[in-house]
Parts: C-alpha cells; structure tokens; sequence
C-alpha cells in the first residue's frame, strides 16, 4: 500500500527482525512494481509472495498508522498461507520495546 510511511516500516522492521536472522525478503521492496503486476497475480500459489512464504521460517506483519494490513487482500492472504505452512508469525512493534519512540523520525 503506497499510503505507508517507508520511514515507520524501516524502523520496525529493523527493531524486530530476530537476532538470528541474518537476511529478509520484503515484498515492498522485492516486487517489479513497473511490470504487470495483473499477470504476477494471475496464480497467487506461484506469486514472489508465496514462493518466499514457501522458503520462510518467520513472517513479520508490519502495521503502519496510515494503512491497515487486514484491509488489504494481499496481507491476508500472505497470514493464511503463512498460518497453514506452520510459520512463526509476530507483529512488528516500535512501543513495546522502544517506548520513547512514539514518532519516529519525526522532523
């Protein structure tokens, strides 16, 4: 979702990533946003999303202020494929760990 701040997703993921993970696949970053993004949706099962799901161990759901992840149909599908694969899913936080950090980057 183009409504999310890159600045409140880069700061959670970088304050919850596992500290034994030594890498991370973000579909943000990863997808060819300039291609047909119709015909990368054609069969979700072989999508970008679902062939990293396959190869994860942990999925980290990244809510922003601005932009609900249970709205999207792509999150949602992206938490079943995850739940029925048996992967370890957590929720990106800043709060919890960082409570000083209200608004990060804030100008």
């Amino acid at each position: 979702c183009w409504a999310e701040g890159v600045y409140e997703l880069l700061m959670k993921v970088l304050l919850n990533v596992p500290d034994f993970k030594a890498g991370a696949w973000c579909c943000t970053f990863s997808n060819p946003q300039n291609h047909d993004i119709g015909a990368l949706i054609q069969d979700p099962s072989s999508s970008s999303f679902a062939v990293a799901l396959r190869a994860a161990t942990h999925v980290m759901v990244v809510p922003t202020e601005r932009s609900s992840v249970y709205r999207r149909i792509w999150c949602i599908y992206e938490a079943y494929l995850a739940v029925e694969s048996n992967r370890i899913v957590f929720t990106a936080t800043i709060l919890d760990r960082y409570p000083h950090f209200d608004r990060p980057f804030a100008v």
